[in-house]
């Protein structure tokens, strides 16, 4: 792209192996979509110079300015999407951010700040392959006040304690454990139908509220859930299998109303105060 392009609300749709953006791009409310002419080609994000990957830096994105939903990725995309080198910073591209593939593994092992909400999918075209994982911090939102959803099919582990959102979604379908780490006030959903998988949130600040069911499968399928504050469980919370429910408040208490049904084999909770 090296002349100025711009549309009222419509949508931007490029799809190349390889892009270059020296002009720019501006299409009010309308979405941006970017991905791959070869499905099993990779995507690199950040400072987009890794070898054999449509490279999208941060200089280029800010090249784009848009409201509306930026997909990187597509759900026939089947090669990886990766970060190599931070991507924060940009600032015309305000509405929420999708990454998106159909079975390649999402890793995200620089920190990625996104101006609204951040879905990670692995998923695409019913893929059952791909996992999401990454040692970047994650900020969705102004610190962290938006929603993440994630939705994997050969586990999560976002690893990060300094990652920040706030409404979180976890998903796994096929296989390997969910573990995720956050530091600041959040309420959480998920669950993993690996056989044996685990599901594991480790909160370093603030409180923690089950506002959807949490659950794992069948086998040893451990449920963890951690954070220094007010855990709250306020909807069902299932270990499959032979897993248990571990609920720790390290600062705070653990509370519970009356959807909040937790099952599993063995219950251990630790709190503070109540």
């Amino acid at each position: 792209i090296s002349h100025a392009v711009t549309t009222s609300n419509a949508a931007i749709n490029l799809t190349a192996d390889t892009m270059s953006f020296t002009g720019s791009m501006s299409n009010g409310s309308g979405p941006i979509n970017l991905t791959t002419v070869t499905p099993s080609r990779g995507i690199s994000i950040g400072a987009g110079t890794t070898a054999n990957t449509l490279g999208l830096s941060v200089a280029a994105l800010n090249t784009m300015t848009s409201s509306g939903t930026l997909t990187i990725g597509d759900t026939a995309h089947a090669g990886t999407i990766v970060t190599d080198g931070s991507v924060t910073g940009v600032t015309g591209l305000t509405g929420n951010w999708v990454l998106q593939t159909a079975g390649g593994n999402i890793t995200l092992n620089n920190a990625v700040t996104t101006p609204a909400n951040l879905t990670l999918s692995t998923t695409g075209g019913g893929a059952t392959t791909g996992s999401v994982n990454g040692t970047g911090a994650l900020t969705v939102g102004t610190a962290g006040a938006n929603s993440l959803i994630v939705n994997a099919g050969a586990g999560v582990n976002l690893s990060n304690v300094g990652n920040l959102a706030n409404v979180i979604s976890l998903t796994n379908s096929t296989s390997g454990n969910i573990s995720f780490n956050n530091n600041r006030d959040m309420t959480l959903s998920g669950s993993n139908l690996s056989a044996g998988g685990t599901f594991s949130v480790v909160n370093a600040t603030g409180t923690l509220t089950v506002t959807g069911p949490v659950s794992t499968a069948s086998g040893a399928a451990d449920i963890l859930l951690q954070t220094p504050g007010t855990l709250a469980i306020n909807d069902l919370v299932t270990a499959g299998g032979t897993g248990n429910v571990s609920l720790v408040s390290t600062g705070g208490q653990i509370s519970q109303n009356s959807s909040g049904v937790i099952s599993g084999s063995l219950l251990t909770t630790s709190s503070v105060s109540g």
